[in-house]
């Protein structure tokens, strides 16, 4: 798998759920994010690791 960067709305629809749920999961800090510029980006490889080990 490799190692990208995924935007909001990519991750949302990676993990399957609405982007208002994944904000709300966002702003509890459950999933590590990168900001570039006003962009908010995401770790693929590290979001589903996440996934795998935490019950969001």
């Amino acid at each position: 798998m490799k190692n990208e960067l995924l935007t909001l709305r990519e991750t949302a629809a990676l993990l399957r759920i609405s982007q208002p749920t994944f904000l709300k999961l966002r702003k509890a800090n459950k999933l590590p994010m990168y900001k570039s510029g006003r962009k908010l980006l995401f770790n693929q490889v590290e979001v589903l690791e996440i996934i795998k080990t935490v019950k969001l």
